[in-house]
């Protein structure tokens, strides 16, 4: 049973991922200098998007399923949760899926058991992840691991364990799967107040650890020494790590503006 200040945080965390994902949709697939132009004066929908402002995509939608699996569940049971990726594409509302989860979850619907990989092993790094999507390695397994993180976020011990495990239900490549650890690593921190607490270990070496031997965690490392540079701006820093929906640069980037921008 979770603690009246637990449920807060997690109905708060929960509820932010669906604003932000509401909120960036307008700028899903633009550069750095389009996205600025777009939010300068209020958000405005993109020419000939079939998306009205305000509502949620399908990584939202993805969140909810793997919240409801948990739900049912009592624990993360990968085979319920591919079963319900499977009803959510059959019910239709896509919402701006990406390629890698359609693909994914087409296979599942074929019956291609979810684990299925071309190699034994269990490091992020080693690339024995190859299969559906392999060079697909956007964020959405972020979202589908959104609610598993939650789960964990008082057993790191089994954190990016569930949360890998998740990950592959739709995504094989080896930053897909990184990225959503690292995110974990820094949601769970930042339920518990680490985040923001100077005497606990720097959260940037935190996720990075969790991720090593990836790209993510290259950069991680990278985000970490701009950010102790003094005259090293956002845009430096963005510049440098980059801003695409490649979860190797999105969750760095995500994690240093969180820092930046403490208010």
């Amino acid at each position: 049973m979770l603690e009246p200040s637990q449920r807060s945080r997690f109905r708060g965390a929960m509820l932010g991922f669906a604003l932000g994902d509401s909120l960036g949709m307008p700028a899903v697939g633009l550069s750095s200098e389009q996205a600025t132009a777009l939010f300068q004066d209020g958000i405005r929908p993109l020419p000939g998007s079939s998306l009205p402002l305000g509502v949620v995509t399908a990584v939202t939608l993805l969140m909810k399923e793997a919240a409801e699996s948990l739900i049912a569940c009592k624990r993360h049971d990968a085979e319920n949760l591919a079963g319900r990726l499977v009803s959510w594409q059959e019910r239709g509302d896509l919402r701006g899926a990406g390629e890698t989860i359609l693909t994914a979850v087409r296979r599942l619907k074929r019956g291609r058991p979810w684990q299925q990989r071309a190699a034994a092993g269990n490091d992020v790094a080693s690339g024995y992840y190859a299969g559906a999507g392999y060079r697909a390695a956007g964020c959405g397994a972020v979202a589908l691991t959104f609610p598993v993180a939650l789960w964990n976020a008082k057993h790191p011990e089994q954190l990016a364990m569930e949360v890998s495990q998740a990950a592959l239900v739709t995504h094989r490549h080896p930053e897909a799967v990184a990225g959503a650890v690292a995110y974990a690593t820094a949601l769970a921190a930042a339920l518990s107040g680490a985040a923001r607490d100077p005497k606990i270990e720097g959260l940037f070496t935190r996720c990075a650890r969790a991720a090593k031997g990836s790209e993510t965690a290259k950069r991680l490392k990278q985000a970490e020494e701009m950010a102790g540079k003094r005259r090293a701006s956002p845009k430096d820093t963005l510049a440098l790590i980059g801003s695409s929906g490649y979860a190797a640069e999105a969750v760095p980037a995500a994690i240093y503006s969180f820092l930046f921008f403490p208010s």
